[in-house]
């Protein structure tokens, strides 16, 4: 008690002898060191967190000016592990999904069909740049695992179109295969087998009762979505369900209506539609100058926009760094660092978000949601239809699907993301109504689809009806006929 008495003296002692600036500099120090204090001891005791799923806003990333070199290379790091996809091959993905799952919910309904988008695995860069010493992408399957990879069968869709199968071989090729411009590498072809096995345990108890004959698999022309779409094939199937044939539609956005479906057709001005629509990037000077600096560094003139010339240059570099290959160098030794790299990714992203508005997306898209729409009806009218449709294509294709459903992408999709719908229908005896549930890459974005007000009883799913009116929906019907009545091209 001696010593208190003497140290509280002696403390106050020591205040009263202060002016009140020195007061105040004390009284602010203490209540700086109890938030400290209290904020650690919030982090130690406090209980589960529930973490935000989506992806960072990467257009948010600080200024160069505002990243230390370490701070660069972590979230580069972040991005590029989200860009790239690498934990699809570790089947992490199967556990964590949402997909097929509806807890308490699941018992009063029955799933009845799925519908998977899916872009293509990894690929060697979609432009060709000289920036340095060429550094070499393999597209071949290496070792003997793929050895007793079995033939798949090719198809043009509609059959009476001019495709030329000859272009579409289903495998990458040998291992000493170099890839050109844009093919599906080794890793891609792991990746969309990986996928197609996650698939196949995710829907397990579903899949059990589907035939070959109700599969239906459909990819864009291109060498990468058509070999995508055979890795998925041979992850999923089982030795006695050979022989289910990939569907090659012309084009990147899926048009031709699977067999057996009535068509919708495109708008054949859907160019001059977009021009029309598109409005550039937002604060595009932020991007300006480091895209001008790696186009003057590498001798470059990309004779595009800056958002594209940034979505272009971001192409380039990312796919070698999903190869952990080292970042570009010109020949005259001056190399790209990492803080100019993530900038000029975050720019890419942003890019993304603007590239295509909302009304293109919903016109662009229309043959496809259309098809989508008609199998769902026959499924819901009972009519002998396609349990499980596979779709293949692009980054392109799955950003437009989901703005046209009104959900915006938040950056550049990464290799093999998947929008998975699936139709569900009550049980019980005296109730047929029939639900729709949305996910992206195994989370469901339900709850983000513009303007659908979801269901009473099952809060996560949307009544077919509200979907199908979303679809069918007057505006999109005048969007179309804007689109195919314009004057020019």
């Amino acid at each position: 008690d001696t010593m208190y008495r003497y140290c509280r003296a002696r403390l106050l002692r020591s205040a009263c002898g202060m002016n009140a600036r020195q007061r105040s500099r004390v009284v602010l120090a203490g209540v700086s060191l109890l938030g400290l204090v209290g904020g650690i001891l919030t982090w130690r005791f406090s209980g589960t967190v529930e973490h935000d799923l989506r992806p960072p806003s990467l257009h948010l990333l600080p200024t160069r000016a505002q990243l230390s070199p370490r701070g660069a290379k972590e979230q580069l790091d972040q991005r590029l592990s989200e860009y790239c996809h690498e934990s699809l091959l570790q089947f992490v993905e199967a556990s964590a999904s949402e997909e097929a799952k509806l807890s308490s919910a699941q018992e009063s309904l029955e799933l009845v069909q799925v519908h998977v988008l899916a872009r293509h695995g990894d690929r060697s860069p979609a432009h060709s740049f000289d920036m340095g010493p060429k550094q070499n992408f393999t597209c071949g399957l290496e070792g003997k695992s793929w050895a007793g990879l079995k033939r798949l069968a090719v198809k043009p869709l509609p059959p009476s179109s001019m495709i030329n199968l000859a272009d579409f071989p289903v495998f990458p090729g040998s291992s000493s295969k170099r890839c050109g411009v844009g093919m599906l590498t080794e890793v891609g072809f792991r990746q969309l087998y990986s996928l197609g096995a996650i698939i196949r345990k995710t829907y397990h108890d579903f899949l059990s009762a589907v035939h070959p004959d109700q599969i239906f698999v459909h990819s864009t022309s291109y060498q990468r979505t058509v070999q995508s779409a055979a890795a998925f094939l041979h992850g999923y199937s089982r030795e006695d369900e050979a022989g289910i044939p990939i569907h090659i539609s012309e084009g990147d956005i899926l048009s031709a209506p699977p067999v057996g479906v009535k068509a919708s057709l495109p708008c054949k001005k859907l160019g001059a539609f977009y021009r029309k629509l598109h409005t550039g990037v937002p604060d595009v000077e932020r991007w300006q100058k480091v895209v001008d600096s790696i186009q003057s560094t590498f001798g470059l003139s990309l004779a595009v926009e800056t958002g594209e010339a940034a979505i272009r240059l971001a192409d380039h570099v990312m796919a070698r760094l999903c190869h952990r290959l080292t970042l570009p160098c010109s020949h005259g030794a001056e190399c790209l660092d990492e803080s100019s790299a993530l900038e000029l990714i975050a720019g890419a992203d942003v890019a993304w978000q603007h590239r295509y508005t909302h009304e293109y997306s919903v016109v662009a898209m229309r043959p496809f949601l259309q098809h989508s729409l008609e199998v769902m009806d026959a499924a819901v009218h009972s009519k002998h239809t396609y349990k499980l449709l596979l779709s293949f294509a692009h980054d392109s294709t799955l950003t437009m699907v989901l703005d046209a459903l009104g959900v915006k992408s938040s950056g550049w999709m990464p290799y093999v993301s998947r929008v998975v719908v699936e139709l569900w229908k009550s049980r019980k005896y005296y109730d047929h109504t029939h639900f729709v549930r949305v996910l992206f890459n195994g989370r469901d974005i339900t709850g983000q689809i513009a303007n659908q007000v979801q269901s009473a009883e099952y809060p996560r799913l949307i009544e077919y009806s509200r979907w199908r009116s979303m679809l069918l929906a007057d505006t999109s019907l005048a969007l179309y006929h804007e689109c195919v009545n314009m004057t020019s091209l």
